[in-house]
Order: C-alpha cells, then sequence, then structure tokens
C-alpha cells in the first residue's frame, strides 16, 4: 500500500465524515440508502484503524423514525382467503390462493416458502421440511387440516412433480 493512500486514510475526520453525510443528504435525501453507504464507510473505517491506518473514530449512523407498516384488516385477508373459481381462474390466481393459505396457516417466511419442493410436503405425515431458513437450519412445518385439504388436489391440478417447486413462477410450472 503506499504512503499516500495511508496519508490520505489518516486525514479522514469526523468533519469528513459529516461533510461526506451532507453531501448523501442533498444527492439520496433517503435516511436508509444513506445509513447503508455508512455502514460500509464505518466498516472499511474500523479495518483501518484496526490496521493502524487511520486514528480511532467513531461513526455514527442517522436516526431513522419507525415507519408504521399497515397490515392487512380482518375483512383484506377474509377477501385473500375466498376460493378462487377453479374453472374461471389461471395458475397464478389459484397458486396465490394457496400461497396465501400456506402464509396464514404457517407463518413461514417468504424466502422460505418459495424454496420448497413438492417432495418436501409429506402429507401423510401432516408436515412440510423447510431446508431454507434465516437461522440456514432445517425446521419441520405441521399441516393444518386446511391446509391438507388444499396442497394435494393443487399438486395434482397443476401437475407439479416432486423435484419442482411448491409455489412456482409461470416459468417454473413449464
Amino acid at each position: 500500500m503506499s504512503k499516500n493512500c495511508i496519508t490520505t486514510i489518516q486525514s479522514i475526520t469526523s468533519n469528513t465524515i459529516d461533510d461526506f453525510i451532507l453531501w448523501q443528504k442533498h444527492k439520496y435525501s433517503n435516511d436508509i440508502t444513506i445509513n447503508t453507504n455508512m455502514r460500509a464507510v464505518r466498516a472499511f473505517l474500523r479495518y483501518a484503524m484496526e490496521k493502524q491506518y487511520s486514528p480511532e473514530s467513531k461513526i455514527y449512523l442517522l436516526k431513522q423514525p419507525d415507519k408504521i407498516v399497515r397490515t392487512y384488516s380482518d375483512e383484506d385477508i377474509q377477501k385473500l382467503l375466498v376460493k378462487p373459481d377453479f374453472k374461471n381462474c389461471n395458475f397464478v390466481e389459484y397458486r396465490d390462493w394457496v400461497m396465501v393459505n400456506y402464509f396464514i396457516k404457517t407463518r413461514n417466511r417468504l424466502h422460505s416458502v418459495v424454496n420448497i419442493k413438492v417432495s418436501d410436503v409429506h402429507i401423510s405425515e401432516r408436515r412440510v421440511i423447510v431446508r431454507i431458513t434465516k437461522n440456514r437450519e432445517e425446521i419441520e412445518t405441521p399441516l393444518t387440516k386446511t391446509l391438507i385439504a388444499i396442497l394435494p388436489s393443487y399438486i395434482d391440478t397443476w401437475g407439479l412433480n416432486p423435484e419442482q417447486y411448491l409455489f412456482p413462477s409461470l416459468m417454473g410450472l413449464g
């Protein structure tokens, strides 16, 4: 590493960081984006401090107001749970209805659910093996009576094979 780079790193002060934040506020005006950038800067500067390329300093993130997340009302959920007319709906509409039921009955995360394969569903044992989870540990999710009634006909109707995803995109269906 050249001496010029070390001098440049050593010249970073809290004023430099404050100027960078102000520049970002002008460019992005979104505290989330600014904090994402500041986390990267903070990680780099921590490395520089560990290697003693830079003096010790603290980098603070911007305070972000808590956003209130609008949740579904009971009425909204009831609308989502109305079974579509199988004769007049397409695959996506039917799949989405099954997915809504699955989410409500299991509370699995989206990333986990979209990675479930048909072979992970064990109707006779009343369980689903969820292989992709937030903590990277497989879990078994029990199936409710509602899901036991819905899933087999959904799988059979759309001809899903064991190696396909349970909730495929249209491209993954063929």
